[in-house]
C-alpha cells in the first residue's frame, strides 16, 4: 500500500494537533540545575542530568531590577531547607545566589514587574517539554509576596503554574511547582519567574528577592510530538520531490 506525501504531511499535522498533553509520561524528565556557584559565582547551569544535547539552556538573568546590587553574590546565602535533586535529598547549597531589587506594585505587570529569566532552546526539528520547576526563595519585608511562571510563547500573558505566595520575612524556603499543563516548545522559549505584590519603600540598593538551587524539569522530546514532526517532514520532503518530478515531466512533454 502506497501512502502519498500529502497524506504523510496531513497525518503529521493531525497527530500533532491531537497529541495529548501527557503523551511524554513514558519518558523520564531530565533536570537542569543552578546553584549560582561559589567564588566568583556562575550564571550558567551547574548540571544537566538526563537532558540530551538537542536541548540547550542559557544563563540565568533578571529584568526590571530596581537596585544596583549585582545579580549573583554571596549576601544572605541560602540555608535551612532541603530539596530533591535527581531523587536525592540535598541541602541548600549556600555560597552564591541570584538576587534582584523588586519593583514596588500590588499587581503583576509584565512590563514593569521584576523577574528572573532563562531561555531553553531545542535543536531544529526537535522539541522539548517543560513539566515543572523548583527553587529556593528569600523575600525581605519590601520584597515580593507572590510569584508565577510565564513564557515568551504567548508574550508572557498566561500563568504556566498556579500562582504561589511568598513569605516576605527574610527566611529561605524551597518551592516546588508542576506546570498546570506541560509546555511543549519547538523553538527557543524564554521562561520568566515573576515576583509581585511588593510593598514600599523601594530599596534601590540591595536585593530584596533571592533565588538559589533552581531546577527545571525537562522531558527531552515527547514521543507523540516527535513522531508528528517526523511525519510532517517526510510528507514535505516527498511533496517537494513529486513537484520536481512533475516539473521535469512537463518540460519533456
Amino acid at each position: 500500500m502506497k501512502i502519498s506525501s500529502i497524506g504523510l504531511g496531513i497525518a503529521g499535522l493531525i497527530f500533532l494537533a491531537t497529541c495529548p498533553d501527557g503523551a511524554s509520561s513514558a519518558a523520564l524528565a531530565g533536570t537542569v540545575y543552578w546553584n549560582a556557584g561559589a567564588g566568583t559565582g556562575n550564571l550558567l547551569p551547574t548540571s544537566t542530568t538526563d537532558v540530551p544535547g538537542t536541548v540547550s539552556v542559557g544563563a540565568f538573568s533578571r529584568g526590571n531590577n530596581a537596585g544596583n546590587e549585582v545579580l549573583n553574590n554571596s549576601t544572605s546565602s541560602s540555608s535551612s531547607y532541603s530539596f530533591l535533586l535527581n531523587g536525592v535529598s540535598t541541602s541548600a547549597s549556600g555560597a552564591f545566589n541570584f538576587g534582584a531589587d523588586t519593583v514596588v506594585g500590588t499587581t503583576l505587570e509584565t512590563g514593569t514587574s521584576t523577574y528572573f529569566a532563562v531561555t531553553v532552546t531545542p535543536d531544529p526539528g526537535t522539541v522539548f517539554e517543560l513539566t515543572g520547576l523548583g527553587f529556593g526563595s528569600r523575600s525581605t519585608l519590601n520584597g515580593p509576596k507572590a510569584w508565577t511562571l510565564r513564557s515568551s510563547l504567548d508574550n508572557f500573558v498566561a500563568d504556566l503554574v498556579t500562582p504561589g505566595t511568598l513569605s516576605n520575612n527574610s527566611s529561605w524556603v524551597y518551592i516546588n511547582s508542576a506546570l498546570t499543563t506541560p509546555l511543549v516548545g519547538s523553538a527557543a522559549i524564554e521562561l520568566r519567574i515573576y515576583g509581585s505584590n511588593v510593598d514600599g519603600p523601594q530599596s534601590f540598593t540591595s536585593n530584596t528577592w533571592r533565588l538559589d538551587d533552581v531546577q527545571l524539569q525537562i522531558v527531552p522530546e515527547p514521543a507523540c510530538a516527535g513522531l508528528a514532526v517526523a511525519l510532517f517532514a517526510l510528507g514535505l520532503a516527498g511533496r517537494r520531490g513529486w513537484t520536481r518530478r512533475s516539473t521535469r515531466a512537463s518540460r519533456r512533454s
